[in-house]
């Protein structure tokens, strides 16, 4: 089973590689010296990174840096990668039963001041918003049986 890398990997093996080449051929390198200087075995490790194929590791990387006197910063200037996708999907909405069962603690009026009394000290709006949702909810006529 072959292991796919992930579209912003691939893009950033080719971004490294692009630079890795010009930078080794503007110092009249061939990839051969550059291999041994760095203190790769083979000289076809460093055209897998030119080509994108594969990326250094860190301290190759860094070593490559120092050998063809790079900038580390051009390895991020002109990268641009896709915004990451949401992980978190929207969760369902709350069913009326799992409504009720958090409105319960607020049908209490006594909690219900205490808890409006406090909103105030809630640093989320949004939070504080929702709170006295529920306490709204849990004061309507309809809400207690």
């Amino acid at each position: 089973m072959e292991l796919v890398q992930h579209p912003s990997l691939a893009r950033i093996a080719q971004h490294v590689g692009e630079i890795l080449l010009l930078y080794r051929t503007r110092r009249g390198y061939t990839q051969a010296f550059v291999a041994k200087s760095v203190g790769l075995k083979q000289a076809s490790s460093i055209a897998r990174f030119e080509q994108g194929k594969s990326s250094p590791s860190l301290d190759t990387l860094i070593r490559l840096t120092m050998l063809l006197e790079i900038d580390p910063n051009k390895f991020f200037h002109g990268l641009v990668l896709p915004a990451p996708e949401d992980p978190s999907p929207t969760p369902p909405p709350l069913s009326m039963a799992e409504l009720e069962d958090i409105v319960e603690p607020f049908r209490d009026p006594n909690i219900r001041r205490v808890v409006a009394n406090s909103l105030h000290q809630l640093d989320d709006p949004e939070a504080a918003d929702f709170v006295e949702g529920l306490i709204d909810h849990a004061s309507a006529p309809w809400a207690a049986e």
